[in-house]
C-alpha cells in the first residue's frame, strides 16, 4: 500500500525514478494509476506497479525487499516535497549501494535532503562539499 502511494506522489519524475532504479537495483517498474475499472483493486490515490527485470515481468512478491526500499527512497527524493528526511538510510543499503544513492542525492539542488546517520561514511561524503 505504502509502496503504490509513493509512486503515485512521483508520478510526474517517474522516468527518473525508473532510470535510477534500473541503474541502482536492475529492477524498473510501470505504473498504472488507479482506476475504479483496474483489477486487481489498486490502493485508494495509488495504483498498480508491475515490476520488469531483463523483459520478464515478475509478481511484487518476486522482488527482493531491497529494491523496493530504493524504489521508496527514489520516490520521497523525487516527490514534490522541497524537504526530504533520510533516518539512517544506511542501516536499509549495502555501503556500495548508499554510496550510489549519496550521488543521486547530490543532484537534487533544487531540494533540501536531511540526512540522519551515525554512519562516519556518509558524515564524511557530505563534509566533502558533494552537496
Amino acid at each position: 500500500y505504502m509502496l503504490e502511494m509513493s509512486v503515485a506522489n512521483c508520478y510526474a519524475s517517474l522516468k527518473k525514478v525508473n532510470d535510477y532504479l534500473k541503474e541502482l537495483t536492475g529492477w524498473e517498474i510501470s505504473f498504472t494509476l488507479a482506476s475504479a475499472r483496474s483489477t486487481p483493486k489498486p490502493v485508494p490515490g495509488g495504483g498498480i506497479i508491475t515490476w520488469k527485470k531483463e523483459k520478464e515481468v515478475h509478481d511484487q512478491s518476486a522482488v527482493e525487499s531491497g529494491a523496493k526500499d530504493v524504489l521508496a527512497v527514489l520516490c520521497t527524493l523525487f516527490s514534490s516535497a522541497q524537504t526530504v528526511v533520510l533516518d539512517e538510510p544506511d542501516r536499509m543499503f549495502h555501503p556500495a549501494l548508499m554510496r550510489q544513492l549519496m550521488g543521486v542525492i547530490s543532484t537534487l539542488s533544487e531540494k533540501s535532503v536531511i540526512i540522519i546517520s551515525h554512519s562516519p561514511e556518509i558524515v564524511e561524503w557530505c563534509n566533502l562539499e558533494n552537496f
